[in-house]
């Protein structure tokens, strides 16, 4: 999933997990962010301002981090993609070699891959509930 779908997702209320996610975009420099088993989720621009915040007082550390961690934009899998949308979700199929379609309530939505599909289905029934 491109940086673009994720913060469509997050503008239409998908749920954003909790700092400890696997994978996700961060909101302030627009790069994949990256977590290892040993390490907290972090990003170049996390990495960047811890070195240059890391003789500042805790406050200046403290807010930025807060800034940091609502910045960031969860990458949600297909099949979390497909709970969070219950029994709205019909099915998915290929199209073609690179299309997929993701039926709902509503209608279908297209995308090059099962997740982005999938997505486009989600926020199209958040956009029908509004």
């Amino acid at each position: 999933m491109n940086f673009e779908l994720a913060k469509e997702l997050k503008e239409a209320g998908y749920l954003q997990a909790a700092i400890n996610f696997d994978e996700f975009y961060c909101g302030l420099c627009n790069q994949k962010g990256r977590q290892d088993e040993m390490s907290s989720p972090t990003c170049d621009c996390y990495e960047k301002t811890a070195i240059e915040l890391a003789q500042a007082d805790n406050t200046t550390w403290g807010n930025y981090l807060a800034e940091w961690e609502r910045a960031q934009i969860t990458v949600p899998t297909l099949t979390e993609l497909i709970d969070a949308l219950d029994n709205k979700f019909f099915k998915l199929m290929r199209d073609s070699k690179t299309t997929w379609v993701a039926d709902g309530l509503g209608g279908f939505e297209v995308g090059d891959t099962p997740t982005e599909a999938v997505a486009r289905l989600w926020i199209a029934l958040q956009k029908d509930q509004t």
